[in-house]
């Protein structure tokens, strides 16, 4: 490890492959360290990180649950004393909120970014278990008078933190963005449409189900391939089952991100089915929908959240959320006008490059960072 002396990125957890945006835009952000308590095993560590758990892991374990309990942890605000870093930046309200007393303490600025569910899910809806998040709804305007600066991932969230009285002048649209590759999938693909995320509630996958096999049965070569995992994996299962079309769907699991990339390069289509949950929680933007995009493939979301925010303005294809018959009219009508298909897919290729490079806004991101110190 090496210590660069400029931003703390601050991550309980480092890396789960949900938070692969996090660790692509720490490895490419100048002058940052991630610091954090517990190493999670799915993405490789990078050089600058700062995990108590690599040394001490029964330590980790009780300094992490401190500073959610009492906002005070040993450990961080003596790394945070020694390095005396120009800014934190943290990516969720309630791991902000934990260590805001150290920040102020030492006066470093706390720069927050906003991605969902902590400023969608409405607070009678937060499980007891999850202490931070309903302490940050209980203090909410102190929090937010704290924290110098919210960076939304889209206009859908800038909007929450407006509704729930942060000021215009704290909040700045910044996307994470996503990787670019040299060049779009090839022409020659598997019929096949595909799903990545987690397979829980709002996600939708459900409703994909069955409107897949409404558009499986004017298409006998069409094949569906759910990749992730999730508390509904098995009643899925049971539902293609039902539906006859279960030896056309396929349960990957969880796979690594260049599995799930070669997936998504090789699909005609990809769709982000996703819901309001029954606790208010939507899709803060949808890097799923990005990275399809950012191939050249196609794609189709649902009009919830941020989600239509990822599309080309009057070019993507966006469904009303759990409407079987308009999500499976849609899918149809793309697998049978390949060039509408592509047409969609060099749109959204050029759409993402421009707008959603990560290159391009983590240099975005090292300036909003300078601006607050």
């Amino acid at each position: 490890m090496s210590w660069t002396g400029g931003t703390v990125v601050f991550r309980e957890n480092c890396y789960p492959y949900s938070e692969t945006f996090i660790w692509e835009q720490a490895a490419r952000l100048p002058g940052s360290n991630v610091v954090g308590y517990r190493r999670v095993h799915d993405l490789p560590p990078l050089t600058t990180d700062v995990v108590l758990g690599d040394r001490h892991p029964r330590r980790a374990v009780v300094e992490a649950r401190l500073l959610k309990l009492s906002r005070r942890s040993v450990w961080l605000h003596a790394v945070l004393l020694a390095h005396r870093p120009k800014a934190i930046l943290a990516h969720s309200t309630y791991e902000a909120w934990s260590l805001l007393p150290s920040a102020r303490q030492l006066k470093i600025p706390v720069v927050v970014a906003i991605h969902g569910s902590d400023v969608t899910r409405r607070p009678e809806a937060v499980s007891r278990d999850h202490y931070s998040l309903r302490q940050v709804n209980r203090h909410f305007g102190e929090f937010a008078s704290q924290v110098a600066l919210f960076l939304p991932a889209s206009r859908f969230l800038a909007q929450a933190l407006r509704d729930r009285g942060v000021s215009s002048e704290k909040v700045r649209i910044h996307h994470v963005g996503i990787p670019i590759p040299a060049a779009a999938a090839p022409e020659v693909r598997h019929r096949r449409i595909t799903y990545v995320g987690r397979i829980a509630p709002s996600k939708g996958v459900g409703v994909l189900l069955d409107a897949f096999s409404r558009a499986a049965a004017q298409d006998p070569d069409v094949r569906l391939t759910i990749v992730g995992d999730g508390p509904l994996a098995p009643s899925l299962r049971d539902q293609a089952a039902r539906s006859g079309v279960a030896s056309r769907v396929e349960f990957t699991g969880q796979r690594p991100p260049g599995q799930v990339r070669s997936i998504m390069r090789d699909s005609l289509l990809v769709v982000v089915p996703s819901e309001v949950g029954a606790d208010g929680v939507q899709e803060g933007l949808g890097q799923v929908s990005l990275e399809a995009q950012s191939h050249g493939v196609p794609v189709l979301v649902t009009a919830v959240g941020g989600l239509p925010e990822t599309l080309p303005p009057e070019q993507g294809a966006v469904s009303p959320p759990g409407d079987v018959q308009a999500l499976s009219r849609a899918m149809h009508q793309l697998l049978t006008q390949p060039k509408m298909r592509c047409a969609m897919g060099l749109a959204g290729r050029s759409w993402v490059s421009r707008e959603f490079d990560i290159d391009r806004q983590t240099v975005e991101l090292q300036e909003l960072l300078q601006a607050v110190t």
